[in-house]
């Protein structure tokens, strides 16, 4: 009975522990604002894929710093965001509308420029999106979005920051739904970061 008891009361305290010391430090915060194009840029992803896909992206997001040693920082991401996109396909009419909307979670690690207040960074997102159209090679409708970057935090201000990033970005269903040929684009974006 103590041992069942004691069972379930130390993770629960251990939890509570790191909790509280976690809510304790110091952590940075920021809110961002980006606008971003993607598409089939110099033929890195047609080659690939016999469709040709363009879009216009606006995220909205939040981080928050998780972990920080030595300037080196791994930060929380979250990112809310809308697109305007537009397809052809090889044998298809010359251009179909298409929009996007979804969210997007994960980590963003940071390493601080030598000699500068800017920082370079690597970033992995993951998240569920809606698609209204696709190419025949994906169903519309869920998907969701993985995609990798790389980018710079440019300090303009005390507090605001200037975010130049570039990346590869996926959108599947996770094999929901037939056909599932996914999504590919390279992305670009340029956002400005208001840091608390």
């Amino acid at each position: 009975m103590v041992r069942k008891m004691l069972s379930r009361i130390l993770p629960l305290s251990l939890l509570l522990a790191l909790s509280l010391r976690l809510a304790a430090q110091e952590r940075q915060e920021s809110l961002g604002l980006h606008l971003g194009a993607g598409g089939h840029w110099f033929g890195l992803v047609h080659y690939l894929t016999p469709y040709d896909y363009e879009l216009v992206l606006f995220d909205l997001s939040y981080t928050l710093q998780v972990w920080n040693r030595k300037a080196k920082t791994i930060d929380f991401v979250a990112r809310l965001n809308a697109a305007g996109a537009r397809f052809a396909e090889p044998s298809g009419p010359p251009w179909k509308n298409s929009g996007e909307f979804g969210a997007a979670f994960g980590l963003r690690y940071c390493m601080p420029i030598a000699g500068s207040d800017h920082s370079a960074y690597l970033m992995v997102l993951f998240g569920p999106h809606h698609i209204t159209d696709a190419p025949q090679r994906q169903v519309p409708g869920f998907v969701v979005n993985n995609s990798g970057s790389g980018g710079v935090l440019i300090k303009v201000a005390d507090k605001i920051s200037l975010d130049l990033c570039a990346g590869w970005r996926h959108l599947s269903n996770a094999g929901l739904k037939e056909p599932n040929g996914g999504i590919n684009t390279v992305l670009a974006q340029v956002g400005l970061v208001i840091w608390r």
